[in-house]
């Protein structure tokens, strides 16, 4: 059944449907939190409050648009109102400490990649990698975490930020000009 079709059936009443289309966008969602939170009881958070949001204006969904931009939107800026929360909170923070938090748990996702390349780079080099993805503005980022953590495609990544195709590889280039900048020109990104 058509995400369309459960909308429907929501704002009938029905909450067996509302489950069904939690379910199908789970895997998705979940992981991007998790991505980009770093932090698994954090990403729940967020999701749960993303759905939150999601059914209060459920009736504000246009029909014949994608769910799954749609939901993805709403996660976004979840996710940028709690990162927002995390940077007032921890102002007093050393970054040298929190971008020592980001790049260990970038590093254990970087682990579970199957490629002889990523399993190539060794602990320095992760690390160089990972301040550079940490250094870009976050639309950037999330373009970079969509593509490379979770091997989504540009046709997939973009309605889920809704931006056009070549607006997607445009940003990707972009984010992979300031991470070579960062990096040097000993890299290959």
């Amino acid at each position: 059944m058509c995400d369309e079709k459960y909308i429907a059936k929501m704002l009938d009443g029905d909450i067996y449907a509302a489950n069904k289309l939690i379910k199908k966008h789970k895997a998705d969602l979940m992981g991007f939190c998790r991505t980009r939170l770093l932090d698994s009881d954090l990403a729940q958070d967020c999701y749960q409050i993303t759905w939150e949001k999601a059914f209060r204006k459920i009736h504000t969904f246009k029909l014949g648009s994608s769910f799954k931009s749609w939901i993805f939107k709403i996660c976004q800026n979840t996710i940028y109102d709690e990162l927002r929360r995390q940077r007032a909170r921890t102002r007093g923070t050393d970054s040298a400490t929190k971008l020592q938090l980001d790049i260990e748990y970038y590093e254990s996702l970087l682990a579970q990649q199957k490629s002889t390349e990523q399993l190539t780079l060794d602990k320095e080099q992760r690390a160089e990698l990972l301040t550079a993805v940490f250094s870009l503005p976050d639309k950037l980022k999330d373009i970079v975490v969509l593509r490379f953590f979770h091997s989504k495609k540009f046709v997939e990544i973009s309605p889920l930020l809704s931006m056009s195709e070549s607006t997607v590889k445009y940003k990707l280039n972009k984010a992979i000009i300031l991470m070579k900048k960062e990096l040097g020109d000993d890299w290959y990104v």
